[in-house]
């Protein structure tokens, strides 16, 4: 079909075409006063990552909400996170208990009342026919399922910022709610916080008091015997090796502890990729070349490139503590068990030492208030609603009511058998034509 020809034909049916655009733009204009508003607020939280305070040495990894992040693809696993924190039944329950959501509102309008009685009814009726029965509602249980449904949380991009929207028939429900879920996410969080380390800070306290023990026992033993066989104190070499000796056990503790550590994630990090426990740097390495260039493989080569470097750590310091006992173990037996008996004091002390700053750690984390969650832009009462946006409405049902125009004109057009013109006539006859009869009006 010819483009005159479609022209032809709508302006025929111009009419009808007309009729139907301006009824639907005035019945959906006036829909729209009759559909209920909705209001949308929102208000933006910092989530920023934070570094322990650390007495005890350098702290490498930053955390946010006490989680580590990973060293590859941070954001994502931060985003969903937070998300999830948000959205729980834990915030949105509070939500709802501070605000009374779960109290019912009193409708005087009648044709709402009618509205909810029907609702309800079909309501009650889909949930029989799915379980046989209708229990009693708990309200605050379905207020927590509507929060938790209506409440969004996205990231803005390539920013530690998150957007907490909600959307409620009044603005002022809209803007309480999104403040509420930023402060209860807040207090969440410091509760969550305070708990552990209040349960760290209370295993530390009981190793305090045991290296404390350990300390007294070790001095007085010490003490004891050098008043029992008269010596004053050890010579400055021998000294000096039970110092050294002290500082590379503790130092080998450690590392054994981080080797420890680093072996388990290790492990598991291999079991997901099912490539064995028993896989060197070089072999994650080759694997990674290979195309699996994803957050599992990176963490398996950094905890790999760990664990090699503590096993290398702790061979060093066995070797040297090793040629430090061979010097002791050629001292007379006064002084070799004077040497011993310092030495258990000394590593005592280094071990108190370390426990004591990881309990002062303990001590300030337990107490300090959250940094890292900061409500930068509180939610407002907005004055227009986000829908029905009338303009927008009318534009499509401008769009639809022209376009299903044109489809009922080409289809009566389709229906129409009569010819109109000559041309037509011989066309559909397929005979000549002889002469024409001109048009009388009258």
């Amino acid at each position: 079909m010819e483009l005159l020809e479609l022209v032809k034909i709508i302006g025929k049916y111009r009419a009808i075409i007309m009729v139907l655009i301006g009824s639907s733009v005035l019945f959906t204009v006036a829909l729209t006063y009759v559909v209920e508003e909705r209001f949308e607020s929102s208000a933006l939280v910092l989530v920023r990552p934070q570094e322990k305070i650390s007495f005890t040495g350098p702290q490498a990894d930053k955390e946010t909400l006490d989680f580590p992040i990973p060293r590859v693809v941070p954001f994502e696993a931060m985003t969903k996170t937070v998300g999830e924190v948000i959205r729980s039944r834990t915030v949105a329950e509070q939500i709802v208990r501070r605000l009374g959501l779960d109290k019912p509102s009193v409708e005087t309008v009648w044709w709402k009342i009618w509205k909810r009685k029907i609702k309800g009814f079909f309501a009650d009726a889909w949930t029989y026919l799915k379980y046989g029965r209708v229990e009693p509602a708990d309200p605050l249980a379905e207020a927590t399922e509507l929060v938790q449904t209506l409440i969004t949380v996205e990231p803005t991009k390539d920013t530690y910022v998150f957007e907490i929207k909600f959307l409620a028939k009044m603005p002022e429900v809209a803007a309480a709610v999104v403040n509420t879920a930023a402060d209860a996410f807040i207090e969440y969080n410091l509760d969550m916080s305070r708990k552990e380390s209040g349960a760290t800070r209370a295993f530390i306290e009981a190793q305090v008091e045991t290296s404390a023990a350990a300390v007294a026992a070790a001095r007085t033993a010490m003490k004891s015997y050098k008043e029992s066989h008269a010596i004053v104190e050890l010579n400055k070499e021998v000294e000096n090796n039970v110092n050294a000796v002290a500082e590379l056990t503790l130092e080998h503790e450690k590392a054994e502890r981080h080797a420890a550590g680093a072996k388990a994630k290790v492990e598991a990090l291999s079991r997901q990729l099912g490539i064995g426990a028993g896989s060197t740097t070089k072999d994650a390495r080759r694997l990674l070349a290979g195309g699996l260039r994803d957050q599992v493989m990176a963490e398996l080569v950094v905890a790999q490139s760990e664990l090699e470097s503590d096993a290398a750590a702790s061979s060093r310091l066995d070797a040297t503590m090793r040629k430090h006992h061979a010097q002791l173990e050629g001292l007379p037996a006064q002084q070799l068990e004077l040497s011993r008996l310092t030495l258990d004091l000394a590593v005592a002390e280094d071990t108190y030492r370390f426990v004591r700053k990881a309990y002062d750690e303990a001590r300030v984390r337990e107490a300090e208030q959250t940094r890292e969650i900061r409500v930068i832009a509180p939610g407002m009462i907005e004055t227009y609603p986000v829908r029905p946006v009338k303009i927008y409405y009318a534009g499509v049902a401008l769009a639809l009511s022209l376009v299903t125009g044109v489809i009922l004109a080409l289809f009566f057009e389709y229906l129409n058998f009569t010819l109109e013109t000559s041309e037509r006539a011989q066309e559909a006859l397929q005979l000549p034509l002889l002469a024409t009869f001109p048009r009388i009006d009258g």
